[in-house]
């Protein structure tokens, strides 16, 4: 068994405000959102073993918020430019390949593939807002053995229920 966790990245800035979108950064909140979500995630204790985000500047802020607010400076956050942009079954690729040590991983990256993927392992549609959290349970023992239906959404949870009931 396998728990994947996808991150849609923190609330980012403008991309009017910038020349190449990969470069956007998180607002404040946005800062806020994913440190709010890594405390979250510490206290139900399912903090993810490895971490894995696109190459832009506002998924590798999410992730690193995110740990922090964890309290977890010691989990590798890995970026690559293969999930900036990607197509769900590019990310598909990402998950299968993900280190067979780790019972459980992060993926942080981008809207539409985030969502096209949920639907793709495990039937479920969701409204993938910045920030939000799917944690899907897979029915296999190593990552490579990843394909569609092969999943279960366990929780989904966006910063403002984190924030809006007091857990954060």
């Amino acid at each position: 068994m396998r728990v994947l966790f996808l991150q849609r990245h923190a609330q980012a800035e403008s991309g009017a405000a910038y020349a190449d979108d990969h470069q956007r950064e998180l607002t404040d909140g946005g800062r806020r959102d994913a440190v709010a979500m890594g405390r979250h995630l510490a206290r139900i204790g399912q903090v993810p073993a490895h971490v894995v985000c696109s190459s832009a500047v506002r998924t590798r802020e999410t992730s690193e918020h995110l740990m922090q607010g964890a309290d977890r400076s010691d989990i590798t956050i890995e970026s690559t430019d293969r999930l900036y942009q990607a197509t769900p079954e590019t990310v598909m690729e990402e998950i299968r390949a993900m280190n067979g040590g780790h019972g459980n991983g992060l993926l942080v990256g981008h809207q539409p593939a985030w969502g096209a993927v949920i639907q793709r392992l495990t039937g479920a549609q969701v409204d993938m807002r910045t920030g939000a959290i799917a944690c899907i349970q897979l029915s296999v023992r190593s990552w490579s053995q990843v394909q569609s239906r092969s999943g279960r959404l366990v929780w989904f949870l966006p910063p403002m229920a984190v924030k809006g009931n007091g857990l954060q």
